[in-house]
């Protein structure tokens, strides 16, 4: 036998170790002399490694006696010579270990961009047969392909060889060295590395095909199974994410204006850093206006202290206000622009702005009008509308960049986006997206999702909303990582594939229907005529996952589950139909972690509230494959930072004394299941909201605006499916046959944005049906029959109740009956 480092890259191998290994199988070790020429294994000198001044005589390789200290001590692994394949799978460890190489040497043998592979040789030929179906599956990263390599250095027996397949992370230094003292590298693989390697080592002495066939395919069985590898994968990504942010606050570099201009020095000047159809910037463009846009706001009296307020459509000029607040060490309160009246007065008080800008729309403009009194006299806010004028007064400012003191006490606690939600108060909530957990979330999906930063990295086309969280998560990223941002002023199923072709996206971000939307346009010989290999976003339904996949020819889809607050959050990275369809995927490793803290809990369906034991007080605990209502331990009410001076809706997040006294816990608020082989589904949005179209809606606010309309007595507002826009209305019976059902939608559209306009109408008969025995509204039966009809004529809610609803460009309510149903059903009617 011999084993070999292998450099996938350059098809070269260095030999470590000699012929007639010594087997000890009592201690589980095979050890084997180094070759009198050998060097011992190098590290690539890109990596940024000294050589260290020793060289083995002999490695040894340990299985089941190797110990967790053993696989992090470089102390340990140094003077034992050992190469560590625990049976706990945290794979195969390597000490890389040489006097002194020259470069040529280094290229040879040195680990190529983190892929290499241990050459296992002069096993019998049976054994390859049986164990190669299996071991040659091609991991699902294109760019790290398992290799075969033929290498017949086996004496007086057939030759034959395998490349076992290892992509290794990265390097991991042993934490009780410094950098300054011994260098061990330490290079962790995919489980399934060490588990062939020994299957391999153990049975090639046997000679039995059948055995090594065997334990081979069980390995990968259970590894299918349980998904240990891509557990392992998520853990070091976790890992990596919080590495690389420790690093950058230990060196001061933790402000994304920082990395901002970290990308405009390493790219060149040419790299496109923004694409919109009103205009493209470089890197260096883009930071000059950043620059020009934060003496704009200096001179308008904006303090680090205090965020400010933007009330602006997808633009370009939206990224130039983002990144100065940045550059001056606070952040933007992203204000939704289709909020009018009270609720965008709120959403300004709570942000305690100075400034307000506006984008030079007319509707934007039109709505903030018809509030300027109180927006400059009640909160003393100065509104500043970028129309043409204010552009060209921005554009010959000097692009000075702004000193570094605006961003000295910027640290992982500092909000760098204020995001606005809806809650069952009825008015917009602000939450902190702060620092820390943008470069958790940041670092760790583009990871997962093998994007790439330029020049000639990933393009990312971003037409959602960017007040809100998804959105603006992407654009952010964007530029705090070096991919170019490509803007679409708003989502558009007719021009969706023409900007994303124009702007070269090879990447694109959706909310909700969005992949519903684009399937329903008539087929194109064009679907296909794009480079788009990843969709990334939330709320894709299970039914037109793979039906997208399959007609636009996207490979990859990130999935997740997440909430502004940030507390629960899921992620699933698809690339096939083994992970479609679900918001999320543990496995076997991840729900052993996570058992106690992601929990799902029984919910009293008469009052929406967590369920308790009349005697013990405490909860329920549900199946996963049940689900129920989310509830995440937490340690202390520090997790979550609680909305902009709502203590009151912060307060109604936590739950105490839940399965015991003293416990604290997190309200999600939705209502999850998980299947038996990790997957989660999402089930249910509970409260008083609803979602549709990528916005969060209030049922109160949406409530109190139909009550204004003439016979209108009650209005109770839900969600169908958590989503489209339902409202159970009681008019009194004598006003039923004059009710003007084009004046009630156009009452509706004047007040609301256009997203909670009701599309589903049920005009209840008893005005007692909806209302408990403390007189507030039940909302329970109505979410369970939705607005199928079969289920509201035999159900308990109104079964003489009529439904009417609001079809596709219509401009008025019609009957909704069983044709209706199954063709949105059939997905033949757009919502």
């Amino acid at each position: 036998m011999s084993l070999k480092f292998f450099d996938f890259e350059k098809g070269q191998g260095s030999k470590i170790c000699d012929d007639n290994p010594s087997i000890n199988p009592q201690q589980d070790e095979i050890t084997c002399p180094a070759p009198a020429s050998s060097h011992g294994v190098s590290a690539s000198a890109a990596h940024g490694f000294e050589p260290l001044n020793y060289a083995p005589k002999a490695w040894t390789l340990k299985t089941s006696s190797c110990r967790r200290d053993q696989q992090l001590a470089a102390s340990t692994l140094l003077n034992q010579n050992t190469l560590c394949a625990p049976e706990t799978p945290f794979g195969l460890q390597l000490t890389r270990l040489h006097p002194s190489i020259s470069d040529e040497t280094i290229s040879n043998i040195q680990l190529h961009r983190g892929r290499a592979a241990m050459i296992v040789s002069g096993l019998p030929r049976s054994v390859l047969q049986n164990a190669w179906p299996v071991l040659s599956r091609t991991p699902q990263d294109s760019s790290r392909r398992a290799l075969p390599f033929l290498e017949h250095s086996a004496r007086n027996q057939p030759a034959a060889a395998y490349a076992i397949s290892c992509t290794l992370e990265s390097a991991i230094w042993s934490p009780s060295h410094r950098r300054d003292t011994t260098r061990v590298l330490a290079y962790t693989s995919y489980a399934y590395c060490s588990i062939f390697l020994l299957t391999l080592l153990h049975t090639m002495d046997l000679g039995t095909a059948t055995v090594a066939g065997a334990a081979v395919a069980a390995a990968a069985y259970i590894d299918g199974k349980f998904q240990v590898r891509k557990d392992l994968r998520d853990l070091w990504n976790v890992k990596r994410a919080q590495l690389e942010w420790n690093r950058a606050v230990k060196k001061g570099e933790a402000s994304l204006w920082t990395q901002f201009e970290q990308q405009v020095e390493r790219l060149p000047s040419s790299t496109r850093c923004i694409w919109s159809k009103t205009g493209c910037y470089t890197w260096s463009e883009t930071h000059a206006q950043a620059c020009r846009y934060a003496e704009f706001l200096l001179a308008k009296g904006v303090r680090s202290s205090e965020p400010v307020a933007i009330y602006l459509q997808n633009s370009p000029e939206f990224m130039f206000t983002v990144l100065a607040t940045w550059a001056l060490g606070t952040a933007p309160a992203m204000i939704n622009y289709n909020l009018t009246g009270d609720s965008l007065l709120h959403c300004l008080k709570i942000s305690n702005s100075k400034v307000l800008v506006v984008d030079e729309d007319a509707g934007c403009r039109q709505r903030v009008e018809e509030c300027r009194d109180r927006i400059e006299q009640e909160l003393g806010i100065q509104i500043v509308i970028l129309e043409p004028s204010t552009k060209t007064s921005i554009a010959a400012i000097s692009p000075k960049r702004p000193d570094s003191r605006y961003r000295e006490q910027v640290d992982g606690e500092t909000p760098f986006l204020g995001i606005y939600t809806s809650g069952t108060t009825g008015l917009p909530k602000a939450s902190s997206f702060h620092l820390e957990r943008l470069w958790f979330l940041g670092n760790y999906r583009r990871r997962l999702t093998y994007q790439r930063s330029g020049p000639g990295g990933d393009v990312f086309y971003d037409c959602m909303p960017l007040y809100h969280g998804t959105g603006a998560v992407i654009a952010a990223g964007c530029m705090a990582s070096g991919m170019t941002l490509a803007i679409g002023r708003k989502f558009s199923t007719s021009g969706f594939w023409d900007e994303i072709r124009e702007s070269g996206a090879t990447a694109f971000v959706y909310v909700g229907e969005t992949a519903r939307y684009l399937l329903s346009a008539p087929p194109s010989p064009r679907d296909k005529d794009h480079k788009v290999r990843l969709m990334h976003g939330n709320g894709m339904r299970p039914d037109v996952w793979r039906k997208f996949q399959e007609r636009f020819g996207v490979t990859d889809v990130m999935e997740f589950f997440n909430s502004t607050e940030g507390v629960f959050t899921l992620n699933n990275f698809s690339r096939n139909d083994h992970f479609a369809d679900a918001v999320g995927h543990h496995g076997a490793i991840f729900r052993a972690v996570f058992k106690n803290t992601y929990v799902p809990v029984k919910l009293d369906y008469e009052t929406g509230e967590i369920w308790r034991h009349p005697k013990t007080g405490f909860a329920q605990r549900q199946p996963y494959e049940e689900g129920g209502e989310m509830l995440v331990k937490i340690p202390d009410e520090n997790v979550f930072k609680g909305y902009w001076h709502a203590p009151e809706a912060t307060a109604k997040r936590y739950a105490r004394d839940v399965f015991q006294k003293g416990d604290l816990y997190y309200r999600s608020g939705d209502a999850l299941r998980r299947s038996s082989d990790g997957k989660w589904f999402f089930m249910d949005r509970l409260g008083d909201t609803f979602r549709w179209k990528g916005e969060n809606c209030s049922t109160t606010e949406v409530a109190e605006c139909l009550g204004r309309f003439p016979s209108i007595k009650e209005a109770n507002v839900y969600g169908h499916d958590g989503r489209a826009c339902c409202a159970a209305v009681y008019i009194e019976p004598a006003d039923r046959a004059s009710f003007d059902l084009k004046a009630f939608l156009s009452h509706s559209q004047k007040l609301l944005p256009k997203y909670a306009v009701p599309l589903f109408l049920r005009f209840v008969q008893d005005d007692q049906a909806h209302t408990m025995h403390n007189n507030k509204q039940s909302k329970t039966q109505l979410r369970r029959e939705g607005v199928d009809p079969e289920k509201v004529s035999q159900g308990t809610a109104g079964s003489k109740d009529t439904l009417y609803w609001l079809p596709p460009k219509g401009n008025t309510y019609e009957p909704f009956g069983e044709a209706e149903w199954r063709g949105i059903v059939a997905g033949k009617a757009k919502l």
